[in-house]
């Protein structure tokens, strides 16, 4: 059992930083939560099973342009927020 749970982890690992590497995420842009969930999005895209991406722009009217990533894995979900240039 602990096995297969080391195994589990270290598979999403993997995949977690590849997927960071290949959408330019860094620790820092993780967070606890989506915290623009209150504001509409413009739309969202599914670059693969784990992940949904949430594309918010002009928040409130502002020149505020984010993605939030929100990717899961099993039973767990990790939140990164993107700022976008405009």
């Amino acid at each position: 059992m602990a096995r297969l749970a080391q195994e589990r982890a270290h598979t999403f690992i993997n995949e977690l930083e590849d997927f960071a590497e290949e959408h330019d995420l860094t620790i820092d842009d993780l967070t606890d939560s989506n915290s623009y969930e209150w504001a509409r999005h413009f739309d969202e895209s599914y670059p693969n099973e784990h992940c949904a991406i949430f594309h918010y722009r002009n928040i409130e009217g502002e020149a505020i342009h984010v993605d939030v990533y929100e990717y899961r894995f099993e039973s767990a979900t990790l939140y990164f927020e993107k700022a976008i240039d405009d």
